[in-house]
């Protein structure tokens, strides 16, 4: 039995006393508030219904702002067009992503080289890591020769420096050569100049880093021929002179080393070339037009062989051959 006998038609459904409060479920309340605010020209509808209000009292205060009615009034036409246009745009990339080709040819294999390279890398890593240098030194230089993807270069540049700073001095010095000998081996590979020569002449020639003309100038090779003139000493005449000299101001330490290079592949030392992957024969060719100082040979040379700077020398040159081989 039904206490309700109008659902099975047995008598009349009791009419709705006047007066008496409309109850409606929260959900439907809402509905009806947002449909009146849109068509009624009454703008102060009340979002109630049987005296409870849309949102608590005391509501979180990252909701806290308009109206909820008054938000949705203004907003559910642009925000509704907004979600249909991301949703067409979401199945659009979903079907580009579906039907995109498969790498194929060149890309294909650019891509699996890619990949063994970076496993390579992965497994010399773990080999220096454990201190295997026998197993990974061959690996990193062969990355670092034949790689043609730049972080993996450097990576496997970075893990082969590594090696050498364990006898480098916990000092300043060591901190100078750690700075500079990479941006000495980039450099030396496209420029064809020895790393050793340059990173011994930055040390002689900047006082390690730490003369004036290096910290304010970037100057790491005593270039002259600028703006900057400071006092110094000349070898002029059979003895030291003082004098004073212009010279060149960089933006950067790599601005210097660039120049360097280039300075030695220029008019007045390109005779020398040729020398070039011989340090100890091609450093006495340039000193005499490099510097004045009679015992400059033996100055840089002597920092070369002191901290073994020479040990990528045979490097650069295997990538040097690499790349020109790579450019006929």
């Amino acid at each position: 039995m039904t206490d309700r006998p109008w659902l099975k038609g047995q008598g009349e459904r009791p009419r709705v006393r006047a007066g008496a409060p409309l109850r409606l479920p929260a959900f439907v309340a809402l509905m009806c508030a947002l449909f009146v605010h849109e068509l009624s020209p009454w703008a102060g509808v009340r979002a109630a219904v049987d005296g409870a209000t849309l949102a608590p009292p005391s509501a979180p205060p990252w909701t806290a702002g308009p109206p909820l009615l008054a938000v949705a009034g203004a907003n559910i036409r642009p925000l509704m067009a907004e979600i249909e246009l991301a949703a067409e745009a979401e199945v659009r990339a979903e079907s580009a992503r579906e039907h995109a080709p498969a790498p194929h040819g060149p890309a294909l294999i650019e891509a699996r080289a890619r990949g063994l390279q970076i496993e390579a890398l992965g497994e010399a890593r773990a080999a220096a890591e454990a201190g295997d240098w026998a197993r990974a030194r061959p690996a990193l230089e062969d990355l670092w020769v034949r790689s043609e993807h730049a972080d993996i270069q450097d990576e496997a540049l970075q893990l082969l420096l590594s090696e050498a700073t364990a006898d480098w001095p916990a000092d300043h010095r060591g901190a100078f050569l750690r700075m500079l000998m990479p941006k000495a081996m980039r450099s030396a590979r496209e420029a064809r100049v020895p790393p050793s020569v340059t990173v011994g002449q930055a040390i002689i020639e900047s006082g390690w880093g730490r003369s004036s003309l290096t910290r304010r100038h970037h100057n790491l090779f005593g270039v002259k021929g600028g703006g900057v003139r400071l006092r110094t000493r000349e070898f002029n005449g059979g003895r030291w002179r003082r004098t004073q000299a212009t010279y060149r101001s960089y933006d950067s330490l790599d601005e210097s080393i660039a120049h360097h290079a280039a300075l030695l592949n220029g008019p007045h030392f390109v005779r020398y070339k040729s020398l070039w992957v011989d340090w100890r024969a091609y450093l006495p060719a340039i000193a005499s037009k490099y510097a004045s100082s009679p015992g400059y040979v033996r100055s840089v040379g002597s920092m070369i062989t002191r901290y073994d700077l020479d040990r990528f020398d045979a490097l650069i040159i295997r990538a040097a051959a690499h790349d020109a081989q790579q450019e006929s």
